[in-house]
């Protein structure tokens, strides 16, 4: 039985043998008539334990929306258990405590001390099938400048194999930054597979893992913002491809992709004096605008005009091309570092992505910096995941509008449906050739290793994009029939004035692209690269100069011993394989050396295979 096992057992004689039929536990063979007797212990249930809390901390109010979610390990779960941990003291959390959950009977809580409450949801019926129970809870808060405000958590009350994490999220116009964390540690919202899309994390949430063994949740420092400092634009993600020339010259193509609520500029810290730039074009949304510079914090800013973003158009994309003169010139060997540039005005930044494309004949190693180096497709397979997650937004907001909206929201997501098929299929097959790429490098290539990684994450961000293309789908069915219900309100005839047709988008300015493609990567704000370079022409100088050198000691070498190196064919044969070896490796007259290398040796083998048909 599931709930229980053999405690004592009285054979009677009976001998035990193998088990047989599936699923059988224990056999025995009968000696005799008599039957066996045994007596059965109930199991204590066990599960593995994993609690999801999502605080918001808002203007007088901290909420809390929490999964627990147990997994069976043995028995059947007849209840899930979890600690809530309050920050201050609170006789009514436990009536206000609200649960709800598919196999959820009842709630009953135990107060442990006046700050811990043991909360205990009884199931309707046994489960041996994971099990998520949904808890959401309110506190008044009060926020002052300078105060320390500790969130309420729930933690698991199985410690084995357990974890707990808080997605904090601001819903005031300030900071909240760590004070206390009670051994949280933060971590990338994409290493967390939510078991909720409501728990996605958005460009101002931090994300921590926290301490099982804590007794009391992470507490922060509370900051506030002025008025004309609250966050009113967030960019999603910001890419610069920097085209870079021997001569030291930067063809940069930067490109925004932002939400805008209210802000009348985006103010763009570019990582050179105005002085060395040229800015060839500035868009924002397709179309052309004049951006101009200004002073601010003794950095030359470039001031960019925006529009606000809406409902059914949640983002827009702001691209400048610009070059930089006078850099210092690649020459012979060095060091050199890359920045991206910086978004002032206390506007958050997602993601920021680096692409580099150096001159050819150089050789390049030693990246280092806050970025971390990836592939182009890794940009291309998370740009898809999150175009997706854009799309399903905009259909979730659609299913609880109103008729209007829901009626234009569909035509949008039926234009972007085919659009995100198509870029999630495209970034697919591109990830898919650069994996069957990498099963023909050699194993003990020095990059596999983080080949196989990246390809691994690859791999689970387009899985994830295609879960979200899914869902986006059963929504857009959803609202199909919804609008199909609604009924055409009546127009006259006369009334219905066309909508004259939106200008058409202008094609931004690209540079050429030439030169070898590095490819870098950061979530959360902007950072720089530094790499080390060194010319391949120099190189080869320095190979001709050794060989030059070698190839003298060899003829002094050969000139004092040739009568005994050139007694025989084999021994000359053997000088022309290792002359060419040599030239193979210092990379010198490979015309030369590798067919005198071919034919040296096909001749060693010749005389071998004459040799011994002459001893047979």
């Amino acid at each position: 039985k599931e709930d229980e096992h053999l405690a004592r057992l009285a054979l009677e004689g009976a001998g035990a043998r193998r088990a047989g039929p599936a699923g059988a536990l224990r056999a025995y063979t009968l000696d005799s008539n008599e039957p066996l007797r045994f007596g059965l212990k109930p199991i204590d249930a066990t599960s593995l334990d994993t609690v999801y809390n999502r605080v918001t901390v808002g203007e007088g109010l901290q909420s809390l929306d929490c999964i627990v979610r147990a997994e069976p390990r043995r028995g059947r779960l007849r209840k899930v258990e979890a600690l809530l941990l309050l920050p201050v003291p609170d006789p009514g959390a436990a009536t206000r405590l609200q649960a709800s959950g598919p196999a959820l009977r009842g709630v009953r809580t135990e107060l442990v001390s006046e700050r811990v409450l043991r909360v205990v949801a009884e199931l309707a019926a046994p489960q041996t099938q994971p099990v998520n129970i949904h808890f959401l809870l309110d506190q008044p808060l009060v926020l002052e400048e300078g105060d320390t405000v500790r969130t309420m958590v729930f933690t698991p009350v199985r410690k084995a194999g357990a974890r707990a994490f808080l997605l904090l999220r601001r819903a005031f116009e300030g900071e909240l930054t760590p004070a206390n964390m009670s051994g949280a540690r933060a971590i990338d919202p994409a290493s967390v597979k939510w078991p909720d899309g409501a728990f996605r994390a958005l460009a101002s949430d931090r994300m921590f893992e926290l301490a099982i063994a804590a007794h009391t949740g992470p507490s922060l420092a509370i900051t506030r913002h002025a008025r004309e400092k609250a966050l009113r634009a967030v960019v999603e993600v910001m890419r610069q491809r920097t085209i870079l020339t021997a001569d030291g010259v930067e063809r940069n193509e930067l490109e925004i992709v932002l939400q805008n609520q209210s802000e009348q500029f985006l103010k763009i810290a570019l990582p050179y004096p105005k002085d060395r730039m040229t800015i060839y074009e500035t868009q924002v949304a397709s179309r052309v605008v004049k951006a101009t510079f200004a002073i601010e914090g003794g950095r030359d800013v470039l001031l960019v005009p925006l529009i606000r973003t809406g409902l059914l158009d949640p983002e827009l994309t702001v691209r400048v091309a610009y070059t930089v003169d006078g850099g210092v010139p690649l020459e012979g060997s060095g060091e050199r570092e890359q920045r991206l540039p910086d978004i002032l005005g206390g506007v958050p930044i997602a993601q920021s992505a680096l692409v580099l494309m150096l001159p050819q004949n150089f050789s390049y190693s030693n990246f280092e910096g806050s970025l971390n180096q990836v592939e182009l497709v890794d940009l291309e397979v998370g740009e898809a995941l999150r175009e997706a997650r854009q799309v399903e937004r905009l259909s979730e907001l659609a299913l609880t509008g109103k008729d209007e909206f829901q009626r234009k929201a569909f035509a949008k997501l039926m234009e972007l449906k085919p659009s995100v098929s198509a870029e999630i299929k495209a970034a697919k097959q591109i990830s898919d050739a650069q994996a069957r790429e990498l099963q023909r490098l050699p194993v003990g290539a020095r990059t596999k290793g983080r080949q196989e990684q990246l390809t691994k994450e690859r791999g689970l961000v387009l899985q994830q994009a295609e879960e979200v293309a899914q869902k986006t789908l059963l929504n857009i069915e959803r609202l199909d029939q919804l609008v199909q219900a609604q009924a055409a309100p009546p127009v006259a005839r006369e009334a219905i004035i066309p909508e004259a047709p939106p200008p058409p988008a202008i094609p931004a300015i690209t540079f050429p692209r030439v030169g070898n493609v590095f490819v870098f990567r950061q979530l959360q704000g902007v950072g720089f690269v530094t790499f080390q370079y060194s010319s391949r022409e120099s190189a080869e100088r320095r190979n001709d100069v050794l060989f030059a050198m070698v190839l003298t000691l060899l003829v002094a070498a050969l000139t004092f011993t040739s009568h005994h190196l050139f007694a025989t064919v084999n021994r000359v044969m053997l000088i022309v394989v290792v002359l060419s070896l040599i030239a193979i490796i210092f990379r010198v007259a490979l015309d030369v050396a590798i067919p005198a290398v071919a034919v040296a040796l096909l001749v060693l083998w010749m005389r071998r295979k004459r040799l011994l048909s002459l001893t047979t």
